[in-house]
């Protein structure tokens, strides 16, 4: 019972944003379990599943996966020698009393619930394939094992949404969210709850993605008044829905108000001293909205600072330190300081390519590094890079967040710009069709909309 009633704290540290204190606990429920029980029994599986998911929201990532799949493969053995008649139990010693349970914790059941971290922590990992792939079993379990409306299915489609959105495949992640939120909302009832706030929050980022922005903007308003009634007005919840806000308002160049919410969201996650993920983002998205504002020396600080801290707390091959590599290479390039741009480039490229190699950011990261080579008058090497960044763009328009459209267009520019200097009339010419074309396709869905 000792290590359940942990494992139940440490959860509720998490949800509290207490991550070091969930570690703690976490720990030492495992250390509990390995004395008292068999090296792959049902405790140390929980155990394990409490370390890996207090370590996943410290991005301690690596240690997180190690965590996970040790519990997803005691909890599978477990399961599996259920299901097949075997001898079942929890290879507890003999003072083990299993009726003194709270939860569904220790059942081989609770594969679901390992699996579950497990696709959180690939999805932190930016593994959007192999996280994919656990949450999906873990919501066929769940649904198999729960009963319809349940919010352990809740939070598998939950974690799934999240990870279609990643991915582009936008129509898929809305239905997750919209099935998720009307179970939790049928479980939790009408009261402020921070599931039914998160969802409300991940539903609004799909819609944003589709360009639905007054309906995302509805979503994301009151995810954000939930969480301030669950949390208070000073909470991490609390600064993530004022950067999604800011994000939302960047992405309709309504720069002014972008600028303003972003401070707030760094302002506060300073004032809680989170040095996490979140600020790191938060810092990255400033740094590219002060960029798009016309302050470059300070956009490069903000963003020198957030990807400063990706690397210690996700290691050098993250892909949202690609992220953050990414916005500083176009925050170098608009300053004319192209030899430095392509250094970071070239780093950023590496990481999505081994990481992400099918995705989007790759081609965006081609056409980004052609450019700084054009910059530096190497067409040469510029022009293939350009090219396939384009294709790659182009090939993958279905999936682009409406956002990142305008990049597409970026990257014909490039290449517009490529053959103009280096005298190619009829190919600029070329080129200069397609962006009309490509510019006549983005305003005529917006004309025919009702």
């Amino acid at each position: 019972m000792e290590i359940e009633l942990r494992g139940n704290l440490a959860e509720a540290y998490v949800q509290l944003r207490l991550h070091r204190e969930a570690e703690e606990l976490a720990r030492r429920s495992l250390e509990v379990a390995r004395a008292r029980f068999p090296a792959d029994s049902a405790p140390v599986a929980e155990a394990l599943c409490q370390v890996a998911r207090a370590l996943n929201s410290l991005g301690q990532l690596k240690e997180a996966e190690a965590a996970a799949r040790g519990s997803v493969a005691f909890r599978r053995k477990l399961l599996a020698a259920r299901q097949g008649g075997g001898f079942v139990s929890t290879n507890a010693p003999l003072s083990y009393a299993p009726e003194l349970h709270l939860t569904e914790r220790f059942k081989p059941d609770s594969l679901f619930d390992s699996l579950s971290v497990l696709g959180d922590v690939l999805y932190s990992q930016g593994d959007y394939s192999q996280a994919e792939t656990a949450y999906r079993e873990a919501l066929a379990l769940a649904r198999k094992l729960r009963v319809k409306e349940h919010n352990d299915v809740a939070a598998q489609l939950s974690g799934l949404g999240l990870t279609l959105w990643q991915k582009g495949d936008l129509t898929e992640a809305e239905a997750a969210f919209r099935e998720a939120l009307e179970i939790d909302r049928k479980v939790y009832g009408t009261n402020a709850n921070p599931y039914i706030a998160a969802l409300l929050n991940n539903l609004a980022l799909v819609l944003q993605s589709q360009g639905n922005l007054d309906r995302a903007e509805s979503f994301f308003i009151e995810s954000l008044e939930m969480e301030k009634r669950v949390f208070g007005p000073e909470h991490r919840s609390v600064a993530i829905g004022l950067h999604n806000l800011a994000a939302l308002a960047h992405s309709g160049n309504r720069l002014a108000e972008a600028e303003s919410r972003e401070r707030d969201a760094v302002a506060m996650a300073r004032r809680l001293g989170n040095d996490d993920v979140f600020l790191a983002a938060a810092l990255n998205r400033l740094g590219d909205i002060l960029r798009d504002a016309g302050k470059p020396d300070e956009a490069y600080e903000m963003v020198s600072e957030g990807l400063a801290l990706r690397r210690k707390l996700l290691g050098n091959d993250g892909v949202d330190v690609a992220d953050s590599l990414a916005s500083l290479a176009s925050i170098l390039e608009g300053q004319g300081k192209f030899s430095e741009a392509e250094t970071v480039c070239r780093e950023c490229l590496a990481i999505r390519e081994a990481k992400t190699p099918d995705h989007w950011r790759v081609f965006e990261a081609r056409s980004l590094l052609g450019a700084s080579l054009m910059g530096q008058k190497k067409y040469a090497d510029a022009e293939p890079l350009l090219l396939s960044g384009y294709e790659g763009l182009k090939q993958r328009e279905d999936k682009l967040p409406t956002a990142i459209r305008p990049r597409l267009q970026l990257a014909i520019r490039r290449l517009v710009r490529l053959y103009e200097e280096t005298g190619s009339p009829d190919r600029a010419a070329e080129w200069k069709q397609k962006l009309a074309e490509s510019e006549k396709a983005e305003v005529q869905p917006k004309a025919a909309a009702p």
